[in-house]
């Protein structure tokens, strides 16, 4: 229908101040690593190929526009990992493959991506993975989202 949800919106104005920022810290020869709730799941269309933008000016892909031009080169460190299961299970909404993707990121510049530790992205199921009805409810209050973490050497 056209209309665009107010959170996807606010991420489409970040990625200019940002890559703004991943530039400065390149000419500085400074590493660096960004983490959090991108409210995208990187591997899926429009991510992958297609315009960044639509004719109105919409943002279509947070990750390609964000990494292209970087001389240094970004790295996600969560690629190729899926989502715990007991971490809320995802939107049902949602096909099954998609369900399982991050939309929680780790990103570092390329030389300290190269010094992760193989195997140490992880996620942590909180509750250890049992989630009741009454856990749900609590941790919702806390986070929609299981913490992820990266070893890095």
């Amino acid at each position: 229908d056209g209309a665009e949800v107010p959170a996807c919106i606010q991420l489409g104005k970040q990625v200019k101040p940002l890559r703004e920022w991943i530039e400065a810290r390149e000419r500085e020869r400074t590493h660096f690593v960004i983490l959090g709730d991108f409210n995208r799941r990187f591997d899926v269309v429009p991510e992958t190929t297609g315009p960044q933008r639509d004719q109105l000016g919409r943002q279509l892909g947070f990750w390609r526009e964000l990494a292209e031009g970087n001389k240094g080169g970004i790295v996600r460190l969560t690629a190729g990992h899926e989502q715990l299961r007991s971490c809320w299970g995802g939107d049902p909404k949602l096909p099954a493959n998609e369900r399982a993707m991050f939309i929680d990121h780790i990103v570092a510049d390329h030389a300290l991506a190269q010094r992760v530790v193989p195997g140490s992205v992880r996620q942590l199921a909180l509750h250890g993975g049992k989630i009741t009805r009454g856990v749900r409810a609590e941790l919702r209050e806390l986070s929609g989202h299981c913490p992820l973490w990266v070893r890095i050497r």
